[in-house]
């Protein structure tokens, strides 16, 4: 189990800094990196980390019409992407066989199959994609592992038929890794998902982890918590919000992915992003958490407060800290607690009428449908095994 780094707009640097040497490997991005910029990031990476450190190429063709960045600079990129037919099982296909020698040539350890977010998400599609990973499975060798991507839709997992039907169809691969994208509803990636559907992406992780691959939920952020909880393997973040969350906004604004603008703390026992002046008030009431007050960065950003000085950056580098903490051992009693902690201390918060800048979006309201989708998913666990 291991927590990777979602690479975006000029952060390859960030895999040799010292607040992200608890990630065990990193998600390469065509978007934003060129071909030479990111084989020497890789050829760094072997030389600098732990053998077990794993690049995965994953080449990020999602949204076929939208800006591209540097994908032109990769061979398996075609010239006519944008007026192709993304239903053409051809241009998948050709597209894959130039991925696993690209894979190759750059020395990733891991290549993930390409996929596309779909107008329908049907077993149609599913069947496709699993194709394609069945073809990179193919083209592998002992340079790089197959990984297969899957895209699902948060929106439309209404129910378990759903979910098993898809389960079923993706555990046809012969890839030993799954990539797993969740595609939501919430068009601002800075806000926490909020879904009755939580429990069947939970239910799903669970069944592909039973079938005896292991899965990557990509573009994560806090809700880190359910998916460990569900049993993936591992997750992957990165430094801006709009890399925590699979949206379209992601590919559609650009190379630089539109870098927020405001710094933020996150504060683990609220299980939230907490504002500047948020921060300092939740430190004069004595209600920050010993892991925030003991932080490293803590008095960095005070300081640069005092000064004046932005602290977006470091921001950025706090929630890293503790994403990759807190991935190496959640379980679903541990996310309960979690869940359960920020609850009682955002009711505390309201009992003495402290509320945060960003209301009324930033007031846990997220955390009862997460809690439901834990307490539900292990319901339904102990319900298979009776």
């Amino acid at each position: 189990m291991t927590s990777f780094l979602q690479m975006s707009h000029n952060s390859l640097s960030l895999l040799s800094e010292p607040w992200t040497n608890g990630f065990g490997g990193a998600v390469l991005s065509p978007v934003n990196d060129g071909v030479s910029a990111t084989a020497e990031a890789v050829r760094k990476m072997r030389l600098r980390r732990a053998s077990d450190f794993s690049c995965i190429l994953d080449p990020q063709l999602y949204y076929p019409k939208s800006q591209k960045g540097k994908l032109s600079e990769w061979s398996f990129f075609p010239a006519d992407f944008e007026t192709s037919d993304p239903a053409s099982l051809s241009l998948w296909t050709g597209i894959t066989e130039k991925l696993a020698t690209v894979g190759k040539d750059i020395r990733a350890h891991t290549v993930a199959s390409p996929c596309w977010v779909p107008p329908v998400y049907n077993l149609a599609y599913y069947a496709v994609l699993v194709d394609l990973g069945k073809q990179l499975a193919g083209l592998a060798d002992d340079r790089f592992i197959p990984m297969q991507s899957v895209i699902v839709s948060l929106r439309t997992l209404h129910n378990l038929e759903e979910v098993l039907r898809i389960a079923s169809a993706i555990t046809e691969t012969t890839c030993p890794w799954i990539y797993l994208l969740i595609e939501s509803n919430e068009s601002n990636p800075r806000r926490e998902l909020v879904s009755d559907n939580l429990l069947r992406v939970m239910q799903l992780i669970h069944l592909l982890e039973g079938s005896g691959r292991k899965v990557l939920v990509g573009y994560t952020s806090s809700d880190l918590v359910l998916w460990k909880a569900a049993g993936a393997n591992s997750a992957a973040t990165g430094n801006f919000f709009n890399v925590r969350r699979f949206t379209p906004s992601r590919f559609e604004a650009g190379p630089t992915g539109g870098a927020p603008g405001a710094s933020y703390w996150f504060e683990p026992e609220l299980l939230a992003f907490i504002r500047q002046g948020d921060l300092l008030r939740l430190k004069e009431l004595t209600k920050l958490s010993m892991w925030s007050l003991k932080h490293p960065l803590m008095r960095t950003v005070l300081k640069s407060i005092e000064d004046g000085d932005a602290w977006i950056a470091l921001g950025w580098r706090q929630f890293l800290s503790w994403y990759q903490d807190v991935e190496r051992d959640l379980s679903p009693a541990k996310a309960l607690g979690l869940i359960a902690t920020a609850e009682e201390n955002w009711k505390k918060l309201e009992t003495m009428k402290v509320f945060m800048e960003e209301q009324p979006f930033n007031a846990g309201e997220w955390l009862q449908s997460w809690r439901k989708a834990v307490l539900n998913f292990k319901d339904w666990i102990q319900k298979t095994k009776g």
